[in-house]
């Protein structure tokens, strides 16, 4: 991924994504390496202080908003779509 911090500030001024889509989307994007991301909602339920059902529905979204993509080679991989990054990073530059 180029620039995590510049994608990280993004997601976080942006109205796009609620509150646990950002929290999750910000430690996939910790966990990330070639843009793909494994993560265990049960492993990161403490470092996220999310409930199960939380962190599973913002990923639901995300998956649904085509910010990242289940990736069938291994359960709970996912792979991130820089283009929607690059997409949040452009909106929160216009504001």
């Amino acid at each position: 991924m180029k620039n995590k911090s510049m994608y990280k500030s993004a997601i976080e001024s942006s109205d796009y994504l609620t509150m646990s889509e950002t929290i999750v989307l910000m430690k996939i994007i910790d966990l990330e390496e070639n843009n793909i991301s494994l993560l265990n909602p049960r492993e990161i339920k403490n470092d996220l202080n999310l409930s199960h059902t939380a962190i599973y529905n913002a990923i639901n979204k995300l998956k649904a908003k085509g910010i990242i993509t289940q990736l069938n080679v291994k359960k709970n991989c996912y792979r991130i779509n820089e283009e929607s990054l690059d997409y949040l990073y452009k909106l929160s530059k216009k504001i």
